[in-house]
């Protein structure tokens, strides 16, 4: 899915170019639609009884956007993981030509987000609750075929597989590890206090 955008006055901070922050609120109001223009797949999770919530993304500044300037936002599924329970999307910032031109002009990504959303039981907002029913299996219901074409803008020839794009793996592994910190007790403020220390 592509929608288009332009930077407005309520976007920008002193430096005259978008805030990091509005590129955040933008991919919020796109990816609801990108959802809801799936009829059939929000149909079956209206039925199963789940919800989506994000609980992890990442988002990468490659070029600014000034005032006035348009973009359009391209949307994709680039991943499923039946074992997390989990859907992967990709965001892409885009300004230029749609292809590339005979004069040397070409698209370029101005920032790039991955979102990754957990399948939860509708009504609850713990997103450790397991499911009955993992995300191929949901795509199957609403009428999809898993392989490649799938019909959801995976845009670049990849299929859902996670082995296709190297970078939501290491981003998974990421994930984890913060994970782990975090159920072993890892104290953030003990280490920064080690790393800064104050003056005597």
């Amino acid at each position: 899915m592509v929608t288009h955008h332009q930077v407005g006055l309520a976007d920008i901070d002193r430096n005259f170019h978008m805030n990091n922050a509005r590129f955040l609120r933008a991919t919020n109001f796109v990816r609801r639609a990108w959802w809801r223009r799936r009829r059939s797949l929000w149909r079956v999770l209206k039925y199963e009884g789940l919800n989506l919530v994000i609980t992890a993304q990442s988002i990468r500044y490659r070029g600014e956007l000034r005032l006035w300037q348009r973009y359009r936002i391209e949307s994709r599924l680039v991943s499923v993981v039946d074992e997390e329970m989990s859907f992967f999307m990709e965001f892409s910032f885009v300004t230029g030509p749609e292809e590339p031109q005979s004069d040397g002009r070409k698209p370029f990504v101005n920032a790039v987000q991955i979102v990754k959303y957990r399948l939860v039981p509708s009504g609850g907002d713990n997103a450790d609750v397991p499911t009955a029913l993992p995300p191929t299996e949901l795509l199957r219901l609403a009428g999809y075929d898993l392989g490649w074409g799938l019909g959801l803008e995976t845009g670049l020839g990849f299929g859902l597989d996670p082995s296709r794009r190297p970078d939501i793996m290491r981003w998974r592994e990421s994930i984890r590890e913060s994970s782990r910190l975090l159920r072993t007790g890892y104290n953030r403020r003990e280490s920064m206090d080690t790393a800064c220390p104050t003056k005597p």
